[in-house]
């Protein structure tokens, strides 16, 4: 499987994404055709994590990736890391 990432270049006001603020957090459900796209997008993620320093809680249900953002050493809260990191994320994902 040969996967292809294009990421937008970003201003300070561009943050447009398709989360939904779910319990304090942003939050995104994405559904993926078969088990290993699930897998391949969440390693994905995690690169787009690591270079940003910024994590999201991932849970995996088969074809159904959810992803959640707080900012931990900001009391949990949603701040302009999480809107980048969810703007960055959908950047990749091909539905």
């Amino acid at each position: 499987m040969r996967a292809f990432f294009i990421f937008k270049r970003m201003t300070p006001t561009n943050y447009e994404h398709n989360w939904n603020v779910t319990k304090g957090a942003l939050e995104r459900v994405f559904e993926l055709p078969t088990f290993s796209a699930a897998i391949a997008f969440v390693i994905a993620v995690g690169r787009i994590a690591e270079l940003n320093n910024h994590h999201p809680d991932i849970s995996i249900s088969y074809t159904k990736v959810t992803l959640r953002s707080v900012t931990h050493d900001q009391g949990n809260s949603i701040t302009v890391k999480d809107h980048q990191l969810a703007h960055k994320i959908d950047a990749i994902y091909f539905p």
